[in-house]
């Protein structure tokens, strides 16, 4: 087999649908990274988006808010993450808007 076929094998659908072609090209070049090259990127971006921070409420369920954020056409890891009671979001616009409307009940300033 050659790269070409290589990068082009099935991948699962949930793998598909968090991992889109044109984003995984974007950031990594291939249809699929190993996992540690995924990980190393998204825990750039996780640094990279520390001043785009919430907290999440008390008592508010984390997998919750993933699924309004998700509703809503976010994606995760791409446009926000969230571990540990904080989400973190791409650009402070989508800090602001999830902030403001889409998630309000969810999230506190840190």
């Amino acid at each position: 087999m050659n790269g070409f076929e290589i990068d082009t094998l099935p991948r699962s659908n949930t793998y598909a649908n968090m991992f889109s072609d044109e984003k995984m090209f974007e950031a990594f070049g291939k249809l699929n990274p190993t996992l540690t090259e995924r990980t190393a990127y998204f825990a750039e971006c996780w640094l990279e988006w520390r001043p785009n921070r919430y907290m999440l409420i008390r008592g508010k369920s984390d997998r919750e808010l993933r699924k309004v954020l998700i509703d809503y056409g976010l994606q995760d890891f791409w446009d926000f993450q969230l571990k540990s009671g904080q989400i973190r979001f791409r650009t402070p616009d989508l800090a602001a808007i999830s902030k403001l409307s889409i998630a309000k009940d969810y999230l506190k300033d840190v």
